[in-house]
């Protein structure tokens, strides 16, 4: 996973796996980082559903469910102008 992340340029590299989209924002201390966003279901009390959704900066530390599934990368290109 880092040695795909490492070959793209920041900024224009999404990783997409199982509900979470990163986008790459390069690297600090040979760690990659990223822009997260993923969410996931709840349930309320009163049986009422809602989906949460979660944004942050940080490396690639996933849980490990993450790394079982395939991993999806996207590299965003200029359009002409």
């Amino acid at each position: 996973q880092y040695r795909a992340m490492f070959s793209n340029a920041p900024f224009t590299t999404i990783q997409i796996s199982n509900g979470h989209s990163q986008l790459y924002l390069g690297e600090y201390n040979n760690e990659p980082f990223v822009f997260d966003t993923h969410g996931y279901g709840y349930k309320n009390p009163d049986g009422k559903e809602y989906e949460i959704r979660r944004s942050c900066i940080g490396n690639l530390s996933q849980p490990a469910y993450f790394l079982r599934n395939q991993i999806y990368f996207i590299t965003l290109e200029a359009g002409n102008k």
